[in-house]
């Protein structure tokens, strides 16, 4: 009998629970969530069969049955000491932070492919060296406009666009935000 997924909202409470960081060693970033009783063995994906763990702990106690019992242990326990020690105000902290770090992400492959494409247009002599001046200098003022990093603002409207100016349409157009998901 085969067992289920997680949903995105079992997945996004074992983070929170564990105040994002890996319910055995406490010491890591959490990686993923994973099922204390395996899919292939009936683990459901309820929060009462999710662990949040980092790739580490994983790799040394994820898949062997006889650690099972400790890692629910462990888990528990985590989450006992995550509730006393961190109040709600921490957690939000924590979820800004964890977003805005997804939002560098977005934009640090957004960047890649933006620099890839100038390098290859230049190599190819459709674009001149001005007009990359004129793009890095652009994109380098917008990424460091104050907009982007004010605290308390609803990051959901900052677009996470990389646009510099009609002229660059062509070369920009399809870098648009990712779609927020509503909470």
């Amino acid at each position: 009998m085969l067992g289920s997924d997680f949903s995105e909202a079992i997945k996004l409470e074992a983070r929170r629970l564990a105040f994002f960081r890996c319910c055995y060693c406490h010491d890591q970033q959490g990686d993923d969530v994973h099922h204390l009783v395996p899919k292939e063995e009936g683990g459901e994906g309820t929060i009462d069969n999710a662990i949040f763990l980092c790739v580490r702990c994983h790799s040394n106690h994820g898949h062997r049955p006889e650690k099972r019992a400790q890692l629910q242990q462990a888990r528990d326990h985590w989450y006992e000491i995550v509730a006393e020690r961190y109040a709600p105000v921490a957690l939000h902290q924590v979820e800004e932070f964890n977003a805005l770090r997804s939002d560098v992400d977005q934009m640090s492959s957004q960047l890649r492919f933006l620099t890839e494409t100038i390098i290859g247009r230049f190599e190819k002599g459709s674009t001149g060296a001005s007009d990359v001046v004129n793009i890095a200098s652009t994109m380098i003022s917008s990424l460091t406009s104050p907009s982007h990093f004010m605290a308390g603002t609803d990051r959901s409207e900052t677009p996470l666009v990389l646009k510099v100016s009609a002229q660059d349409d062509d070369l920009l157009g399809h870098l648009q935000p990712t779609p927020k998901v509503p909470k």
